[in-house]
């Protein structure tokens, strides 16, 4: 009997104490940081979350739900699937001991093109005994640029295939005084301004300077981003909608065979610029990039196409720019038009581009459609 009154009062003791200790604010020493292992990433990527809990409390916590919200496209589970919710919130489980630093590493896939956000970050936990719930607020807000995706490399070998046995093989190339490479015999044709005739008065003929040549080839990207529908016609005010699957899938090819074609001429050292009717997510602007070269130029070409918002249309034509073009001269560079849909007008925009020698090629995603009547220079990928 005594014995058992001695639990019972232990027991009540120990009860007392751990409500007593558990009854301060149980996070005032936790942290908690979040980590991304990039913040730009290629459609179907996979990037890692790394969230870092210390307690600095003498006080073991056994349940702290770690939360945030992310956006829908940055699955973290095979069972998150997209639907008309865009944010959700993601809620995982810490056990931590006094005074621990815990680590928890959390793959996530970058499923579409876009930039996404991770933010309001909040922990919660409960006393020992589940009486008391704590909530504590952390400052968190980090974005992700996703890039669209690009062709593989036989979808890219058959465009280049078809595009420059459509575009004039005529590359006009240029020495480059700059680049001196050596010098050799005169021979017939050779400039007299090349002459070097302190080369030549050491008794060797006359001798002419080398330079090394560039090639002052550039691209310009025109990529159309309007349905040419009736009702875009119609209503000029801005919409928002949903578009249909086929519609979607159409435009994000469109994106992403004018990315393949910008990290295709990147790569070779081509300078290659972006002209898009398309509207920014970000900053609602039209999304152009003027004409350069090298890899930060082609990030800026990729974050352009990756924050294209399809859904919005109170954007013109891409014919009112090829017009531009035309009546314009530049008619030098090649021009690689990409358009998700046929639309007439833009056909005869491009006939009138190519009637003025300009090296224009046109490309389509998908299949030839039976039956209808297109232009014959369209090259579908």
């Amino acid at each position: 009997m005594m014995a058992t009154m001695s639990i019972l009062v232990a027991a009540l003791l120990a009860l007392y104490i751990f409500r007593r200790l558990y009854r301060r604010p149980l996070l005032q020493d936790v942290n908690i940081k979040l980590h991304l292992s990039a913040y730009t990433a290629t459609e179907g990527d996979t990037l890692t979350l790394t969230q870092v809990l210390t307690n600095g409390s003498r006080l073991p916590l056994p349940w702290v739900y770690a939360t945030f919200y992310k956006d829908v496209q940055l699955q973290f589970s095979a069972m998150e699937e997209e639907g008309d919710v865009e944010v959700y919130y993601r809620n995982d489980l810490h056990r931590v001991r006094m005074r621990q630093r815990v680590t928890k590493r959390l793959p996530f896939i970058c499923s579409k093109r876009g930039y996404y956000t991770i933010s309001r970050l909040r922990l919660t936990t409960m006393d020992i005994l589940i009486e008391n719930k704590h909530t504590q607020d952390y400052p968190c807000h980090m974005g992700i640029t996703v890039y669209p995706r690009t062709l593989d490399a036989q979808e890219l070998e058959a465009l280049n295939t078809q595009v420059y046995g459509q575009l004039s093989s005529r590359i006009r190339i240029n020495a480059d005084p700059f680049t001196f490479t050596g010098i050799r015999e005169y021979a017939p044709g050779d400039s007299t301004k090349a002459i070097n005739f302190k080369a030549s008065a050491k008794g060797h003929g006359l001798m002419v300077n080398v330079w090394d040549f560039v090639n002052d080839r550039q691209v310009v990207i025109l990529l159309d981003m309007k349905r040419y529908s009736v009702f875009d016609e119609t209503h000029r005010k801005e919409t928002v909608v949903k578009l249909p699957a086929f519609m979607t899938h159409k435009m994000e090819r469109a994106i992403s065979i004018a990315a393949t074609i910008a990290e295709n001429m990147t790569s070779s050292g081509t300078p290659v610029s972006l002209v898009c009717n398309g509207k920014s997510s970000i900053s609602g602007e039209i999304s152009n990039v003027k004409m350069g070269a090298g890899p930060q130029h082609l990030h800026s070409i990729m974050e352009t196409l990756a924050y294209i918002d399809i859904t919005k249309q109170d954007i013109e034509s891409i014919s009112r720019e090829i017009d531009k073009i035309t009546t314009g001269g530049h008619h030098w560079p090649e021009y690689w038009l990409v358009t998700p849909i046929y639309s007439k007008s833009v056909e005869e925009s491009y006939l009138r581009l190519k009637a003025t020698g300009a090296r224009v090629a046109w490309i389509m995603p998908g299949a030839k459609p039976e039956g209808e009547d297109i232009c014959e220079d369209v090259i579908f990928v």
